[in-house]
């Protein structure tokens, strides 16, 4: 410390340690605070910004208007896709992704093991999006039919070594062995999906089915040639039904408006965090939260700066002599200011070191409140240590600046014979500051209540269906009765209920099908639904309420025939008045127009976001391939005695296969993790 300036500064700061301490302390939880949100916001904004041609990828949309309720899907209609690369110039290449929902299970020795990011794909994902290869070839990976790409740490865990192409993947059944045709690395965790098999869509069946209107959740992704821009291209795709489906137009202009399917196109690197559309590959972000963290980042650097200024003009009486003394003995003002932004910038950089270390410290804690991988590596510190320089800098001057100014303007001859108090002119500033600081402080209190209210209204929201003491067994695809096995359960004590169906209100990704009002579609009545399979068990064991009619029923031979559609379908199909009896065309169910009769009317449920309006629904009598799951409602004080029975029912029928369950009220917190972990984030912040 040879400068005179430098070393002055630390002597005072040495002498006042108990003011110094405070500093530092203050301004280090300020900016370690800062620095974690910088690192959150940064991670966000990153998302899918590592594929080389990221600002030329975007994803299809398809918007439906229904009976005045618009459903927005990332999803497009199979042959979306083709018609593109055939008639749209601007178009470089395209690839649809299927996850499979019901995931698959692949063995591993004697080992049966359950795999959920599995994802069925065109085989030109690789020359869309940078995924790197490190064995096999990326344009012919998946071109033959039941091939299958993996990642690196797949690879490694089923068969202990990333050199495995052209060996053999099987299944638990065995009925369909997957060739591996190549080797990428670890999906990065800032992507909007995160699959681990890549299996090719070459092949399958559901290529020959033309269905323009049969939506599945199925993504589709479009590389845009060079210069060719997304805004243009979204203009073109408005148009793109009435272009490619003849009868499209007719439907909707005698429909008058009131019902409609557009395709548009959101940015890639927008879908993070601008998209929250039914069938996201992935949970996203909210960018709104990305706001509401970067203000609140600031604002706690402003609060320390202010306390900071504050303290520094507060103690300015026992300063006051000293520059007085040195202003008699010659020193100039710019010499004092000089000092004083010294010391100031000493004790932001202290804080700034302290901070870097507490935000290390802390960072564990952080991830796992925020659901992130964050961490201080060497690209991240390649931007992190500019930025709590640039941080240190801003804060240290903007904090230091009015004490410098306001302590170097003291007058000698008025300090040196007590006459303060005419030198005081900052009390009225720092009067103006400490309500400014604590306004900054109620406001973000005020903000805190509310976040803490929406997530109160979340958990304790009526939904519709009663979600507690509900058990989720997964597998029913493995027995080959599930029906004789939901029998014995029923026999269990405590077990009330039962019903088998791969359709639960706290799932989050289905199927969606054409659904028509009496009229067959061809006037104002007709309507997009959802269409959920389930069993005459279904709406007891949801807690659901019938407002009219009955529930299917085994007695009846014909319900296979009936329907059950809730509040929102009845005024879809403008039968809301009286809707029994009334017939339903569903187009599409089952590969055919099919006439149905309603039987009941339940009252409506959250089964989407509640920020969404409730959809049309239509229950169908029907289990097939889809009845993947049973849920159990249990009036139990003895849990884990219950879980023990039915593992031990599970095993006698299915030995070789993982006994999984999950709890209904589980099921809809993750659902919401997203918001609950933004909200917890907030609070903790």
């Amino acid at each position: 410390m040879q400068n005179p300036s430098i070393k002055l500064a630390w002597r005072q700061l040495l002498k006042n340690k108990g003011f110094t301490a405070l500093n530092i302390f203050g301004l280090t939880l300020g900016l370690s605070t800062f620095l974690l949100i910088t690192l959150y916001v940064a991670d966000e904004l990153s998302y899918d910004r590592f594929n080389v041609n990221a600002d030329r990828i975007c994803r299809l949309n398809t918007d439906i208007l229904s009976g005045g309720t618009l459903t927005s899907m990332a999803d497009a209609a199979l042959p979306v896709a083709p018609a593109l690369l055939r008639h749209y110039p601007e178009v470089q290449q395209t690839v649809r992704m299927l996850p499979l929902n019901n995931a698959m299970l692949f063995r591993k020795g004697q080992s049966v093991i359950k795999e959920t990011r599995v994802v069925q794909c065109d085989p030109s994902i690789f020359s869309l999006f940078t995924l790197p290869m490190i064995q096999g070839d990326p344009a012919t990976a998946l071109s033959n039919p039941h091939t299958v790409v993996l990642t690196e740490s797949m690879a490694q865990k089923y068969f202990g070594t990333t050199a495995v192409v052209g060996r053999v993947l099987r299944s638990e059944n065995d009925t369909t062995p997957l060739t591996i045709g190549g080797v990428i690395r670890d999906m990065p965790a800032q992507a909007c999906f995160h699959y681990d098999f890549f299996i090719t869509i070459q092949g399958d069946r559901m290529l020959t089915d033309p269905g323009w209107y049969n939506i599945l959740p199925m993504s589709t992704f479009v590389l845009l040639k060079p210069g060719a821009g997304i805004p243009a291209f979204n203009e073109k795709l408005a148009g793109f039904y009435r272009q490619f489906v003849p009868e499209y137009g007719a439907m909707e202009d005698d429909n008058k408006g009131a019902w409609y399917i557009r395709l548009g196109a959101t940015p890639l690197t927008d879908i993070h965090l601008r998209s929250s559309r039914t069938d996201e590959l992935a949970r996203n972000g909210n960018i709104q939260y990305v706001y509401i963290f970067s203000a609140i980042s600031a604002f706690v650097l402003l609060i320390a700066a202010i306390n900071f200024m504050n303290l520094s003009t507060a103690r300015s009486a026992g300063r006051a002599r000293e520059v007085g003394v040195r202003k008699v003995l010659g020193s100039l003002r710019s010499t004092l200011i000089g000092q004083f932004l010294t010391e100031s910038l000493l004790i932001t950089l202290t804080a700034g070191i302290l901070a870097v270390g507490l935000a290390a410290l802390v960072l564990p804690w952080f991830n796992n409140l925020a659901d992130k991988q964050l961490s201080f590596n060497s690209h991240t510190l390649a931007w992190v240590l500019p930025t709590i320089v640039a941080a240190v800098w801003v804060v240290g001057l903007l904090a230091g600046a009015y004490p410098a100014l306001f302590l170097s303007a003291f007058k000698p001859v008025q300090v040196l014979k007590g006459k303060l108090a005419n030198s005081f002119k900052g009390v009225a500033l720092r009067s103006t500051l400490v309500v400014f600081q604590f306004s900054i402080s109620i406001f973000l209190i005020v903000g805190t209540l509310v976040v803490y209210r929406q997530l109160d209204y979340i958990r304790n929201k009526d939904l519709g269906f009663d979600r507690s003491r509900v058990l989720i067994l997964n597998g029913m695809d493995a027995l080959k009765d599930p029906r004789t096995f939901q029998k014995e359960l029923l026999q269990l004590p405590g077990v009330t209920a039962a019903t088998i169906s791969g359709y639960l209100p706290t799932n989050d990704k289905r199927w969606h099908d054409g659904g028509f009002g009496p009229d067959n579609g061809t006037g104002t009545n007709g309507g997009w639904t959802q269409v959920w399979k389930i069993d005459d068990a279904y709406l007891p064991t949801m807690g659901m309420q019938l407002v009219a009619g009955r529930n299917f029923s085994r007695d009846y031979g014909t319900d296979s025939n009936k329907v059950i559609i809730n509040e929102a379908a009845a005024k879809l199909f403008a039968i809301g008045k009286d809707p029994l009896n009334k017939t339903v065309t569903l187009a599409w169910w089952q590969r055919s127009d099919r006439k149905l009769n309603v039987i009941g009317v339940v009252k409506n449920f959250n089964f989407s976001s509640l920020r969404d309006n409730i959809q049309p629904l239509v229950f169908v009598n029907s289990l097939d391939e889809d009845a993947i799951q049973m849920a159990i409602r249990a009036r139990t004080d003895n849990w884990p005695a219950l879980l023990a029975q039915l593992e031990q029912k599970w095993a006698s029928l299915v030995p070789n296969r993982a006994f999984e369950f999950s709890f209904m009220d589980n099921d809809f917190e993750g659902l919401y993790r997203a918001e609950q972990r933004m909200g917890q984030l907030s609070i903790a912040l």
